[in-house]
């Protein structure tokens, strides 16, 4: 689960990436403003980048996660 300060996880954008850049397709479900639960259980153990863009700012962010 990803959990933010500010109400916009349903004004967002989320894209999952592997550590070399490609997209990978994973399904998100959105909790409530504040929160959105992605299902990564079936991605191969790894680093993944989290892409997230606010569509009302054009805010940006990245994170980085581990999946064990």
């Amino acid at each position: 689960n990803v959990k933010f300060e500010t109400a916009i996880a349903k004004k967002a954008v989320f894209k999952i990436h592997n550590i070399i850049g490609n997209e990978i397709s994973v399904d998100a479900e959105v909790i409530d403003d504040f929160e959105v639960r992605f299902k990564v259980k079936e991605l191969l153990d790894g680093y993944y980048v989290l892409a997230l863009q606010n569509i009302q700012t054009r805010a940006k962010a990245t994170h980085k996660f581990l999946k064990l």
